[in-house]
Formats: structure tokens, C-alpha cells, sequence
């Protein structure tokens, strides 16, 4: 089933977004690749997974961004433990706010002045006859596709390698993301359950304007120091037995989510533990996948495999 089909009269996403004419997807500056991170699913600890995958890899000598585009709940900062309002507008752009390990950030709600407002999913034309709304507290654009593409070709996140984009939940998102930003490729994260996969396989049958680099297969098992194993927490597994490839198989481990509560990297406070291993290693797969398909920067995350 094609999810996403043409409309009549050309108005379809060929030629329009959100009510939008298309135009080139606007691609970031300066660095060498720009990978998306979507879900087709809620609660499968995409953000959480996205930061501690570039802690990953800025350990590893990775200069690496963050872009996060859920611009109603951006998770990122707070994540990261980075305050709000840091972020500053450079001269001809937005300057990233200073992450650790040396990530680079830019969120909506670190732009200054204010909270970002509720963006508008309904095209402008539909909204003529809306009331009047006072205006926003910053400087946007209110529809979310003018937003996002505003963000996108204002950011300054300098020399980095890698810059990856937290997407908002939703096969809606990935599809608009690559139509909207230039993106060398996307990640898919899933949790292994029935109802999660097919989701996940309909997101990677979507033909986006980005190849699908992979599958991330997230909470695919507890991880329990008491036993020295990795438990089952649901009945599925493997992702999917064709398709684009398995990046990884991560266990839940409740330390992951105490530390992004208290805006630190789990990779960095508990870099001994399987979980944390084991993102270190998906990190080599996501960077060697990116290199294979971007082919424009050598690959560094070989020095840190799981000893």
C-alpha cells in the first residue's frame, strides 16, 4: 500500500509540502553528511538513543551536531542537560549551543526569547479565515514546514562530520524530512514487537528522497547485572528478516533513562556496561554505513570496538 500517493491536479507531494510549492530540500552547512533518526512508533527511546550515539561518536574523534527536529517537544537539550536560551543567532545564522564532549546543538527551544509556540500542521491557505493569533514570542515562521526549512538553512554548526537529526515520531515526519532537508540517508529506530515493526516496515517501504541506512532495534532485551544477562522484554526479535539492515539490537537499561532525566551521556557515565558497549558498537555500524554511502570521510570509530 502506497501510504503517501499523488493528488489530483499536481497538489501532491511531488509538488507541495504542507500546502507549500516545493523547492530543493536545503542542505545544511558544512558538514559531510546528515543522517535522520525517525520512528514510525512512539516510545521506543529514539532521543535518548540519537544523543548517546553521538556521545559515541565524539568520544571516538567524531566532530558531531545535533539537529533536533520535533519542534513542538524538543527532547534533545534536555537530554544533554544543556539549559534553555543558550543558544545565540550568529551573524547570518543560529549558532549551536555547546553540548558535551563537544556535540553541537540547535533546537527550537533554544532559540532566545521565549518558548517556541505550537506549530501549525494545516496548510496557510486553510487558515485564512482563522482569528487572528497574537504573535509568536520569537522570530519564525508558525507552520511547521516553513519553521523546520528556516532552521535548517540558518544553522552554523561549523566544521563538524556528522550531523544527525532527531526526528518528531511518526512516518509523516520522515517522509516530509527528506523532502525538506537534504539527507544522506536515514536510521530507523523499532522496538521488537508485532505492531512496532510493521509500523517500521512501512516507514522503510516509503519512497523517501533518502536511502534507509538502517534499522535499530531498541529495548530488545533487560539487561540484568544481577544475572549477567540480557532477559527478553518482548516475545519478537530480529527486526526484519529482509529489508534494510540490522544496525543493532540494544537491551533496555534502566540507568539509560536515569541519565537522560539528569542531562548526562550514558556511554560516558557507565561506558563498562553491555547496553553502553553495545551503542558504542552501533555507533561503528551507523559511521561505517554513512561512510559507505557518503563516502566523504574516513572512518574513526574503529578504534573504540567493544574490547
Amino acid at each position: 500500500m502506497k501510504i503517501f500517493c499523488d493528488f489530483p491536479n499536481g497538489l501532491g507531494s511531488a509538488n507541495h509540502v504542507d500546502g507549500h510549492p516545493a523547492s530543493a530540500p536545503v542542505r545544511l552547512a558544512n558538514p559531510r553528511a546528515v543522517i535522520a533518526f525517525g520512528s514510525a512508533h512512539g516510545g521506543c527511546g529514539k532521543s535518548a538513543l540519537v544523543a548517546n550515539l553521538a556521545g559515541a561518536l565524539a568520544l571516538a574523534g567524531i566532530k558531531v551536531g545535533i539537529l533536533d527536529a520535533d519542534l513542538n517537544a524538543p527532547s534533545i537539550p534536555g537530554i544533554l542537560g544543556i539549559k534553555p536560551f543558550r543558544m545565540l543567532p550568529a551573524i547570518g545564522g543560529i549558532e549551536p549551543a555547546a553540548g558535551p564532549l563537544g556535540l553541537r546543538i540547535i533546537a527550537a527551544n533554544l532559540i532566545p526569547s521565549g518558548e517556541p509556540p505550537p506549530f501549525s500542521f494545516a496548510d496557510n491557505d486553510s487558515m485564512a479565515d482563522a482569528p487572528t493569533v497574537a504573535p509568536a514570542p520569537i522570530d519564525l515562521p508558525v507552520d511547521y514546514s516553513t519553521t523546520l526549512t528556516h532552521i535548517a538553512a540558518n544553522a552554523r554548526f561549523g566544521n563538524v562530520d556528522l550531523v544527525l537529526v532527531d526526528l518528531a515520531t511518526g512516518i509523516d515526519h520522515i517522509h516530509r524530512a527528506s523532502r525538506l532537508i537534504a539527507l544522506d540517508g536515514v536510521v530507523l529506530v523499532s522496538t521488537p514487537t508485532g505492531a512496532a515493526l510493521q509500523a517500521t516496515r512501512s516507514a522503510a517501504a516509503i519512497s523517501g528522497g533518502a536511502p534507509t541506512v538502517g534499522i535499530i532495534e531498541n529495548m530488545a532485551g533487560f539487561n540484568c547485572d544481577n544475572c549477567h544477562s540480557v532477559r527478553p522484554l518482548f516475545p519478537l526479535g530480529g527486526a526484519m528478516s529482509s529489508g534494510p539492515a540490522l544496525l543493532g539490537r540494544l537491551p533496555f537499561d534502566p540507568r539509560l533513562a536515569e541519565c537522560a532525566e539528569r542531562g548526562t551521556l550514558f556511554v560516558k557515565d557507565y561506558p563498562e556496561t553491555p547496553a553502553a558497549r553495545l551503542i558504542v558498537e552501533t555507533a561503528r555500524r551507523v559511521e561505517a554505513a554513512v561512510n559507505s554511502i557518503v563516502g566523504r570521510y574516513a572512518s574513526v570509530v574503529e578504534s573504540i570496538q567493544p574490547k
